[in-house]
């Protein structure tokens, strides 16, 4: 429970910085969810959007864990040119993107929340076929105005 409720929290962002708190969230998926993880967390990130990519890796890491049937995960932390980008790539089933248009109106608005909230921040969130099977999420965040 302990374990939980650190990772909800967005004091975990303060004690081991977004990288560390990306990797925790993947390795508690992955036991969640019986997967084997890898991660790439590139050390020293700072960004004024790091909770945003932190809720968002969470939010697609549940995914994978609850709809996937995914085996393999790979997740990939790094900066470029002052921005983000996280990269969630699964072996699972894949998502069609007509699923991912319907999904609010079934009730499932965690993905749909996340793109909003990324997209107002400037930031893109992308699903693609992952090769040879699976998802691929990308998020984009700008570096921050000046």
């Amino acid at each position: 429970m302990r374990s939980v409720v650190s990772e909800l929290h967005p004091s975990v962002l303060e004690h081991v910085g977004l990288a560390g708190a990306v990797r925790a969230a993947a390795h508690a998926a992955g036991e969640r969810g019986g997967l084997s993880v890898d991660v790439h967390c590139e050390e020293g990130l700072r960004h004024p959007q790091e909770q945003l990519v932190f809720t968002a890796a969470r939010e697609l890491l549940t995914n994978v864990v609850k709809h996937a049937a995914a085996r393999h995960v790979t997740v990939r932390l790094t900066g470029h040119a002052g921005g983000l980008r996280l990269e969630i790539t699964d072996d699972g089933r894949g998502i069609k993107p007509a699923s991912a248009e319907r999904a609010p109106a079934a009730g499932h608005i965690g993905l749909a929340s996340q793109r909003i909230r990324i997209e107002s921040a400037g930031g893109t969130l992308t699903l693609t076929p992952a090769t040879p099977c699976g998802t691929r999420a990308l998020v984009d965040l700008p570096p921050p105005a000046l």
